[in-house]
């Protein structure tokens, strides 16, 4: 028997276990995919010489956990420029971007002192310019990936601006999951191994899974089990394609209710050359009207890729269209953003890269976020039950912090704490 399990070798397990480990603890991680990394997926084109992002790509804001690690595993990262290119109607207003963002924060922050609201209600009752409204909309669609009629505007006004500063992990993100993975013992990993059934009673914890062939895997048994599925998984329940827990989870049903995973549509483009660098001098560029409302560059890298971004409502409808379907709409957004034809993009692209979370069975989604009266779920999804059952995971994260990498880390050391301290009540008891 195991003293710990850990549902899922994303980020948060991954940090899970290394703190559980270096305790002194036999710890074993399931992971339901080929690879660790969760939501964390990096790739290597032989083409190409710099590593294309599918999943989390920037750091934003103060993120302490991401810095000790990188420094810890000695993986650089660089700062990235902070300019934003902002058009509406044909014409660009660059230069209030930054002022109307901060008005529309602004009005969250005085709606966390208040009775809660959806984010689309607050802005439309704000005294701020309609341009700023415009872009609180699209910046809430777009930043936490969610719609703005649903999500919390107290939850928005927390306490800490994660949007403040942007960074990239030079190498790659899959570099800083591979600093922790190899801080741990290679057999205590294990892969494509699919969780479906969790029983537990105090103190004491047996899991089901299955091979990607569908044989039976397991019973593995423990006296503690981090659980790190994320919130679309979690939401899923007791469906046939979920995971099942006996006893059931009452307790988090209230908290996985006040909580949506947010969706995004993300395409990487690698074109022939930088064609686009003589009319777009900003790193990130927006336009509302487009099906991809955000653009950005590789810089302060000069390279030959832009990555298309779309989230909440308008990643809800591209998410309907085929893989080919949204490179034709991210093509078509690119060529009206240049003025030029749609061939002439054509004819520059040389590759595309995509991950559809959304579909991906093992996340259902790209991160979290509260729903009205929800800004408390995350804290609320994150405790333990019965000093048996501990969660991790973004999802679990208080906002700001929800839906960062960062996040994710802190609730994986945070889980490890709790699972500690409940292993020494029972010794003392004992």
């Amino acid at each position: 028997m195991d003293d710990v399990l850990v549902i899922g070798a994303g980020i948060a397990g991954l940090a899970a276990a290394e703190r559980l480990v270096a305790e002194g603890l036999r710890v074993r991680v399931l992971e339901a995919r080929d690879r660790a990394g969760g939501r964390i997926l990096t790739t290597r084109p032989s083409t190409f010489e710099l590593p294309i992002e599918l999943g989390a790509e920037l750091v934003h804001g103060e993120a302490e956990a991401i810095d000790e690690l990188a420094a810890a595993s000695r993986v650089p990262i660089i700062d990235v420029p902070d300019e934003h290119e902002q058009w509406h109607e044909g014409k660009c207003t660059s230069a209030s971007f930054k002022s109307d963002l901060e008005a529309a924060m602004k009005v969250f922050s005085r709606a966390a002192r208040g009775r809660d609201k959806p984010a689309e209600i607050a802005l439309e009752r704000a005294r701020i310019s309609s341009r700023a409204k415009r872009v609180g909309r699209f910046f809430v669609e777009g930043f936490d990936a969610a719609r703005v009629d649903r999500i919390s505007a107290r939850a928005l006004g927390a306490p800490g601006d994660e949007a403040e500063g942007v960074r990239r992990v030079l190498p790659g993100y899959d570099r800083l999951v591979s600093a922790i993975r190899d801080r741990l013992p290679p057999d205590r990993v294990e892969l494509s191994v699919v969780v479906t059934d969790i029983r537990w009673s105090y103190g004491s914890v047996s899991v089901r899974a299955r091979a990607p062939t569908n044989a039976p895997l397991g019973p593995y048994r423990a006296r503690r089990a981090v659980i790190t599925l994320p919130l679309g998984v979690l939401q899923r329940g007791d469906a046939e394609s979920g995971v099942h827990f006996t006893p059931t989870l009452d307790k988090k049903s209230r908290a996985i209710a006040k909580l949506a995973m947010g969706h995004v549509v993300k395409i990487v483009m690698l074109f022939r050359e930088a064609f686009w660098k003589d009319d777009w001098k900003s790193t990130f560029f927006h336009d509302a009207t487009l099906p991809f409302v955000t653009w950005w560059t590789q810089a302060p890298i000069s390279a030959p890729v832009l990555t298309a971004w779309s989230g909440g409502t308008a990643a809800e409808a591209l998410a309907l269209l085929s893989e080919e379907e949204r490179l034709g709409r991210a093509i078509a957004s690119l060529a009206s953003i240049l003025g030029v034809r749609v061939a002439e993009v054509e004819s520059q692209l040389l590759s595309s890269f995509q991950h559809d979370w959304s579909r991906d069975p093992f996340s259902l989604g790209a991160y979290s976020y509260p729903l009205v009266r929800g800004a408390s779920a995350a804290k609320a999804l994150g405790s333990p039950v019965e000093d048996t059952l501990f969660f991790a995971g973004e999802a679990t994260a208080a906002p700001p912090k929800n839906g960062t990498v960062h996040g994710a880390i802190e609730t994986g050391h945070r889980a490890a704490r709790e699972v500690v301290s409940s292993l020494k009540r029972l010794k003392k008891a004992s």
